[in-house]
């Protein structure tokens, strides 16, 4: 029996064709659900100016919720709107009379007539819920339902319906009737607002389940997937035969037999001014120096000011940003999205070929989610993601205290994510302190565990070469040298 293929429709909507597996698919009947204000006119005409962009054709049927006038005058205000495609590619079409003065088989068939001259590739009903009060039965508004669904796979086009109800009940909103169903909600967490999306039904495809957060901005609806929903399996596992990178301190990179492998992930832990930044910009340096790409992104430090802090230390930050060796990016602390981060880091990846990254501040990720015990799952997708690109992670974490021997991270669950843990630490001796550093693991591969002192200069980091000074410091019998 031959297989019967249906064309996807692409929504053009940033992220959303990620969540719907590609788009819509042609021939369906679609709801987009929702609250007053989660969005969903925006979506639903994001979607016919995207298309209409591409030369496709969209029918716009507004019923009682917003007149045309006052619907393209807040429409206007986004920069996907396009008046030149009105008319020709979008066209406005007022449902209110057949549903006041007429019949509802009147909508009906001004709906069918308009899409048999027009030709259009998505047809939108802005809302259902008077089409649905029309009729005087449940029955009847179900066969409106099913002639609209038929119309769409007769003329190979994508019917949207919009649902303003906060309802769960699904004959009520026609879920039965429908080939794919798309929540919106919107809702406050910690005195921040937060936008969700997610699929609670598609018929005829996979779809990245769970909910999901959008944005809504002067550029239109903006879907952020999941990141641990977007990457749920490991990527490509590092061999044994790895190559080893190293920080281009000859005493660290001999403690660590050459380096870090190849696609590992690193978490340096440590109290503040312990150098775990310098440490990372050591390593982003070297690999510059060695012709591997590297990116910077930080949370706490302009990009000038590590570039100064580069310059300080020997460090030619600078000149491998000017030959596109070394990108620097700063992520203000502010109400932002995890995903969107994650996202970004991943497209710069991908455009630069990075080999190196370091992420300056774990720590500061905690500001961002609105769900807090999403932290490990998201940090375990995004490592894996950046294992499979070839990219070896730094990243960096600040522990609570000046001085201690605990390493306690600032975050519960993220530690066994990573596969090298580094600890840098503050020792008081005699009104000074003393830097310390060790190796706490390393999963690939052998190296050396005993502590080191280290000192920072004008040339970087300096570690001692044997462990006699981290003893006696630890002793009480460290010595003037």
């Amino acid at each position: 029996m031959a297989r019967i293929v249906i064309n996807r429709i692409p929504t053009r909507v940033h992220g959303l064709d990620t969540v719907l597996n590609g788009g819509l698919l042609s021939g369906g009947l679609y709801l987009f659900i929702g609250g007053p204000g989660t969005g969903k006119t925006v979506l639903a005409s994001e979607i016919c100016y995207r298309l209409a962009e591409s030369g496709e054709r969209a029918l716009f049927f507004t019923t009682l919720a917003e007149s045309h006038g006052r619907l393209l005058s807040h429409t206007s205000g986004f920069s996907f709107f396009d008046d030149s495609l009105i008319q020709d590619s979008i066209r406005y079409l007022s449902a209110s009379a057949a549903l006041t003065e007429d019949s509802p088989e009147a909508l009906r068939a001004l709906i069918m007539s308009a899409v048999h001259e027009f030709k259009p590739r998505v047809v939108v009903i802005d809302n259902l819920e008077a089409v649905s009060e029309a009729y005087e039965s449940r029955n009847a508004y179900k066969q409106f339902l099913h002639s609209m669904s038929t119309l769409a796979g007769l003329q190979d086009c994508i019917v949207i319906g919009l649902v303003s109800t906060s309802e769960t009940d699904a004959n009520s909103l026609g879920q039965i009737h429908a080939d794919g169903v798309l929540k919106l909600t919107t809702g406050n967490r910690q005195l921040r607002s937060a936008r969700e999306l997610y699929v609670s039904k598609f018929r005829g495809s996979g779809f990245l389940e769970g909910r999901h957060l959008y944005t809504i901005t002067g550029e239109g609806v903006h879907v952020y997937p999941r990141t641990e929903a977007l990457y749920p399996r490991p990527g490509h596992v590092p061999g044994e035969d790895a190559a080893r990178l190293g920080f281009g301190i000859e005493t660290l990179d001999r403690m660590l037999k050459g380096g870090f492998q190849a696609g590992t992930t690193t978490l340096a832990a440590g109290a503040t001014g312990t150098g775990k930044t310098v440490l990372g910009l050591h390593f982003l340096a070297e690999g510059a120096r060695r012709g591997e790409p590297g990116i910077y992104l930080g949370f706490n430090e302009t990009v000038p000011r590590i570039i100064g802090k580069g310059k300080h230390l020997g460090l030619p930050l600078d000149e491998h940003v000017a030959r596109g060796a070394l990108y620097l990016h700063w992520e203000p602390l502010k109400e932002n999205l995890i995903d969107a981060i994650s996202e970004r880091l991943i497209e710069l990846v991908e455009q630069s070929e990075t080999k190196r990254l370091v992420i300056d501040g774990v720590d500061a990720f905690r500001h961002f989610p609105h769900y807090a015990e999403r932290l490990p799952l998201f940090f375990a997708a995004l490592s894996n993601e950046l294992r499979a690109l070839g990219v070896t992670t730094y990243a960096t974490d600040e522990v609570a205290g000046l001085t201690g021997t605990e390493v306690q991270l600032t975050m519960r669950g993220i530690s066994g994510q990573f596969d090298n843990l580094l600890f840098l630490r503050h020792v008081e001796y005699q009104a000074e302190l003393k830097r310390l550093l060790s190796i706490i693991k390393m999963r690939e591969g052998d190296y050396d565990p005993s502590l080191r002192e280290f000192q920072i200069s004008g040339h970087g980091i300096e570690l001692a070469p044997t462990f006699e000074s981290a003893r006696r410091i630890l002793t009480g019998m460290a010595e003037e040298r």
